[in-house]
């Protein structure tokens, strides 16, 4: 990514982040996107921040992101080598 699409509050490279999320969760997004059309954004970071700091990183990647009626999901497990025979 470029270093004017990281977010020094959020240590966030948002560029890739709202692409992530487009690409894998459009629905969901479209949830905040209608009931917050000025400010889902700042509703998803502020949230993100919130979690991270109270539970860590971790956490947050195993268990997700709720926002408002939308849930977020920030990590997709890599599948198991065996499983692909």
């Amino acid at each position: 990514g470029s270093p004017s699409d990281f977010d020094k509050q959020y240590a966030l490279d948002t560029r890739l982040f709202w692409q992530f999320l487009e690409d894998t969760q459009a629905s969901e997004l479209e949830k905040l996107k209608r009931t917050s059309p000025h400010d889902w954004q700042r509703k998803i970071l502020e949230r993100f921040d919130r979690i991270i700091k109270r539970h860590g990183v971790l956490r947050l990647l195993k268990k997700g992101l709720d926002v408002d009626d939308a849930f977020l999901t920030l990590m997709y497990p890599a599948p198991l080598a065996s499983s692909s025979e």
